[in-house]
């Protein structure tokens, strides 16, 4: 029993660069999101990627401040890949999720709540790429599902900081 839900830990969110003192942001909607996802699937999530602290931040090429260094974001693969393409389709339906990638080559899927227009990519060869419907085909993502953005459900968008572990 974890101690943000019933399957996760906030250690699960920590940023494991070895350099600051194992520091933690994570949005409880994300949260919330991957419990839904564990239990609807029956699949154990294993968290790859969640908060960034700067020293991450400043090293790492790509946009400053992004999702991932204020808690709004996580990468996470399943137990069984298999499942994948039809968690992301599931994902889809979500309002609050408003960025969302695969990786179908290193088996994982990005969520985050970003304020911008809504997002959709596939990871390849080292980039995004817009989720076209000919990718989608190509990875057994069906056809576009489009969630009803005027229905948000109660959630919590304020990261919650926990203090550091060390």
């Amino acid at each position: 029993m974890g101690n943000l839900s019933e399957h996760f830990d906030s250690n699960m969110f920590v940023c494991n660069c070895g350099q600051c003192r194992q520091e933690v942001k994570i949005s409880l909607t994300l949260v919330g999101v991957l419990e839904d996802v564990w239990v609807k699937f029956n699949q154990p999530l294993a968290i790859k990627r969640a908060f960034v602290c700067d020293n991450i931040e400043l090293e790492e090429p790509g946009p400053k401040r992004n999702y991932h260094g204020i808690g709004k974001a996580v990468d996470f693969g399943a137990a069984e890949e298999k499942f994948l393409p039809e968690i992301f389709r599931y994902l889809e339906t979500f309002p609050e999720i408003t960025g969302l990638g695969y990786d179908p080559d290193r088996k994982y899927i990005h969520i985050d709540l970003r304020e911008k227009e809504p997002s959709k990519w596939l990871y390849q060869h080292g980039g995004e790429k817009e989720l076209t419907p000919e990718l989608r085909a190509r990875y057994g993502l069906g056809a576009d599902v489009t969630a009803d953005r005027g229905k948000k459900s109660v959630s919590l968008d304020m990261p919650l900081e926990i203090p550091s572990v060390a």
